[in-house]
């Protein structure tokens, strides 16, 4: 195994753990969805033994299966006990997940209709259902529910909720993408970080994406397939009530990440250095072993308000992993992911130009009836008292 399996296995995407749950909430019930690649795990409110108030919230994008540990994590421990309160509020949680994370949307999408018939089926009463999702999760749910209605399927949804969803695509640093394909390429054995980013679902929620090193960025024809399906299905479920969150703010406000700097560098110097994307022709983003990849007008969305990740930081501790005589430091350790203008579905044809991702979110109309921003630009997809009570909230106003 090559001493760059520490790059290949990385997968910022996913919920870091630090310590185990010592002892998470077991479900009341687990449903299998074995033809459509599915599982449902099912929280009953409290005091209650059956299924009443459903909120069905989706899985979103990394490696590997839904691990429910990792899930419950998410929800409960990390930051806010978000799945304690929906309990507690009266409503039956149901965390969806997948056999593959990074399957096509359009085929997990099979799951979450199943899940939603099965959760329809398992009712008692007629209360509306609440679907949604955090990150892809809100955009499996999403076509899901919009092609139940195309089917004429009633889907008996009152409320769509959308996590910090990129309905505009998704930012993975080009910089990032070039330096997993340089490594999977020079490397045997060392692709499992350049599978990832080349995986069907990270294919057609990337809004640039390059499949080899040097490659010129571009909408994969995977993302153009999926929007055209999404549109045949009339794009949006048209019968819910839509709300949604972000985890970046709304005011336009950089996140402090510069264009065109160097956000990743090492000693011995110049051996790779990677950069901020910087718009203009010609621009290079990164500089392997003196490799270089460059790229031509793109937006600078490093540095956007939104969801963030730590996609530097990440690269720079698995380098320093290798123990091959080179240390990295990630000068910018975390870049915006979702930038806030994907997360809350603005009605514009260009969210990617530098003007609108800058842009004041407050005067561009969006896709949702509702929608909350965060105070400040945070970790993608983290579970915050101030989003997760507007949530608990508003499904009270549905």
């Amino acid at each position: 195994m090559s001493a760059w399996n520490a790059v290949a296995k990385l997968d910022p995407f996913k919920t870091r753990i630090d310590e185990e749950v010592s002892s998470p909430p077991p479900p009341d019930q687990e449903w299998r969805f074995a033809d459509e690649g599915g599982t449902a795990w099912v929280f009953h409110a409290e005091g209650r033994q059956h299924l009443a108030r459903p909120v069905i919230l989706s899985d979103g994008f990394h490696g590997g299966p839904t691990v429910l540990n990792d899930a419950i994590h998410n929800l409960e421990f990390a930051g806010y006990p978000f799945l304690s309160e929906l309990r507690r509020e009266g409503y039956d949680l149901i965390i969806l997940g997948y056999q593959d994370c990074t399957a096509s949307i359009l085929d997990n999408a099979r799951a979450a209709t199943a899940c939603v018939k099965k959760a329809i089926a398992e009712r008692r009463g007629e209360a509306k259902l609440a679907v949604g999702g955090f990150s892809m999760g809100g955009i499996i749910t999403r076509y899901a529910l919009a092609a139940m209605e195309h089917a004429e399927d009633d889907h008996q949804t009152g409320t769509y909720v959308s996590y910090d969803s990129p309905h505009h695509g998704a930012w993975l640093p080009v910089a990032v993408q070039a330096f997993a394909h340089w490594v999977a390429e020079k490397f045997e054995g060392a692709d499992g970080f350049s599978k990832l980013v080349d995986s069907p679902a990270a294919r057609q929620l990337l809004e640039y994406h390059i499949a080899a090193f040097g490659e010129v960025p571009r909408v994969d024809p995977l993302r153009r397939e999926f929007l055209a399906k999404l549109t045949e299905v009339g794009s949006w479920p048209k019968g819910p009530r839509k709300i949604g969150v972000a985890n970046g703010t709304g005011d336009g406000m950089p996140n402090g990440v510069p264009p065109g700097e160097k956000a990743l560098i090492t000693s011995p110097p110049d051996l790779i250095t990677l950069y901020t994307q910087e718009s203009g022709a010609g621009r290079l983003v990164a500089n392997v072993f003196g490799e270089e990849q460059r790229t031509d007008d793109l937006p600078m969305a490093d540095g956007a308000p939104g969801g963030l990740l730590d996609f530097f930081r990440q690269l720079a501790q698995a380098v320093n992993d290798i123990n091959l005589g080179i240390s990295a430091e990630a000068v910018y350790p975390w870049t915006s992911f979702v930038p806030s203008i994907s997360a809350m579905a603005a009605k514009t044809d260009k969210p990617w130009d530098n003007e609108n991702l800058y842009g004041e979110l407050a005067n561009l109309a969006s896709e949702f009836d509702d929608f909350k921003f965060a105070d400040i630009d945070e970790r993608h997809t983290d579970v915050t008292e101030d989003l997760c009570t507007w949530i608990i909230k508003e499904l009270g106003e549905a």
